[in-house]
């Protein structure tokens, strides 16, 4: 009888040294009291009660500490599905140093799904307030070290495993010895690290936004130097730019105006053709800078050419009126000027047409002139013979 006694007193005494530490102190009516160090008091029906540290002074629970400054202090991990808490602040469980890993659930007042998260500040105004990067006045060793030391969020899949960035990173890089002035970076690059989307600002300086293609090339640039001076570039030569609508691909414009009307207040500068109401820019072997299909209207015109005075010159043969008769019977129309049909079939070139007609306007000058001397020496003579009947 006495053996079993033993035996069951060693298997009582085995299962308390595995589930809890020996008491050192009383118990009292509401737990295990006294001095000394931490104790576990494990009643009826496997509840715990905690010795207190001190007697009447510190009553927090320390594990792995026996100094513990907060309620529960750990000096080590903790492992858990839900954690609740009133706050969590930058001296608590979130630290410059610390982190949240697996799927894990915090709970609490101001870090809940209706409150709000603050990191590095103890009054957060957004669901998530992340508190600023470096001071200005840091010093770094290159570019990228102060582009490292800068980061603020780092989100998604690893894409550069050498500094373990992410596809999107925000930058808040501070005044140093590599940039007297502070800037703000957001970037979100691709799985093979190839940069798509980059937005940025300098103190006092440049804003720009630019997309990349999957070369990491520029093809679309919003950019302004600080002050008044902004541009929009689209620098790939298979660039489009559609208004007012929609357009399915192949477009066969650079610049496709769908809808509406366009206003230029400034000047417009053209270096290649304008069609209006076409597309086609040539007449036989020539081709025209500006193309219209339709009537044009305009309340001066000038063209540059050259001109007929070539008539008047001492060399210029000018065809007696017996031969333009001739020529006219037997072409149907003056020579030197173009034929219905020629310019039924091909147009007329205005410069030319005009400079023809100043030709004959000046070849009738010199018949007319003609004529006056042939009249003034007719009347001469007539004015001879009538003095001689007298």
């Amino acid at each position: 009888m006495k053996k079993k006694n033993v035996a069951y007193l060693i298997l009582l005494v085995g299962a308390i040294s595995m589930n809890a530490q020996v008491v050192k102190g009383t118990q009292g009516s509401n737990g295990p009291v006294g001095g000394g160090t931490l104790g576990l008091y494990v009643g009826a029906g496997g509840g715990a009660a905690v010795n207190a540290n001190a007697t009447t002074t510190n009553l927090n629970v320390g594990i792995g500490t026996n100094n513990p400054s907060e309620s529960l202090d750990v000096n080590g991990n903790i492992r858990g599905n839900i954690f609740k808490a009133n706050s969590i602040t930058t001296v608590g469980a979130i630290t410059s140093g610390g982190s949240i890993t697996s799927n894990s659930m915090i709970q609490g007042n101001t870090i809940t799904s209706m409150g709000k998260l603050g990191i590095g500040t103890t009054t957060p105004l957004g669901l998530l307030d992340i508190k600023g990067g470096p001071a200005d006045g840091q010093s770094f060793t290159s570019v990228l070290d102060s582009y490292l030391k800068s980061i603020m969020l780092n989100v998604g899949s690893i894409r550069d495993a050498q500094n373990g960035t992410r596809l999107l990173t925000f930058f808040d890089i501070p005044s140093s010895n590599i940039n007297s002035k502070s800037q703000v970076m957001l970037r979100i690059d691709d799985r093979v690290n190839m940069n798509r989307l980059k937005i940025s600002a300098m103190v006092d300086g440049y804003s720009d936004l630019e997309l990349n293609n999957a070369s990491q090339q520029v093809f679309f640039r919003a950019s302004n130097n600080g002050t008044d001076f902004s541009y929009l570039e689209m620098p790939k030569a298979d660039s489009h730019f559609v208004i007012g609508g929609e357009q399915a691909w192949p477009i066969a414009h650079k610049l496709w105006v769908k809808a509406g009307t366009s206003k230029f207040e400034g000047d417009v500068f053209a270096d290649s053709n304008i069609g209006i109401g076409t597309s086609v820019f040539t007449d036989g072997a020539d081709t025209y800078k500006l193309s219209v299909k339709g009537k044009i209207r305009a309340e001066e015109v000038r063209v540059y050419t050259t001109w007929a005075d070539y008539v008047f010159m001492k060399d210029y043969k000018l065809p007696s009126l017996s031969e333009v008769e001739k020529y006219i019977k037997e072409n149907g129309h003056l020579q030197n000027v173009p034929s219905a049909k020629e310019v039924t079939e091909k147009g007329l070139q205005l410069g030319d047409m005009v400079k023809i007609q100043q030709e004959k306007i000046e070849e009738l000058t010199l018949y007319l002139i003609q004529q006056n001397k042939e009249m003034e020496a007719l009347k001469a003579e007539v004015k001879a013979l009538a003095v001689q009947k007298r």
